[in-house]
């Protein structure tokens, strides 16, 4: 089995991903409604996508990181803004099956 899929790697990216999501959820909020509550989440979700992501390149190639957050964070990202209600075309599904096509053929 790859190093990559340890269980304590896969909880760290999991990790960085859902913090760059909280920050993306704080970013989506602050453009609508002005306040620290947006702010706030987009503080301490970059807060947790980075010390997750240290931790992970403690031992993990940055290339192989990169690639599996990346996966993880478009999946999500895109759930998250289907969720919002934002309109999601089939556009948006073809780019963001390219996304991860180009991501599957880059980690091979």
């Amino acid at each position: 089995m790859h190093a990559l899929f340890s269980p304590v790697l896969m909880g760290l990216i999991l990790a960085t991903s859902f913090g760059y999501l909280m920050a993306t959820a704080g970013m989506k909020l602050a453009a609508t409604t002005p306040g620290l509550g947006p702010l706030g989440l987009i503080f301490v979700g970059l807060a947790c996508a980075a010390m997750a992501e240290i931790a992970l390149l403690r031992s993990s190639s940055l290339p192989s990181v990169y690639v599996a957050i990346l996966a993880l964070e478009t999946v999500l990202v895109m759930g998250f803004a289907a969720w919002m209600g934002d309109s999601f075309g089939m556009r948006h599904a073809v780019g963001a099956a390219l996304v991860l096509a180009g991501i599957a053929l880059v980690a091979a």
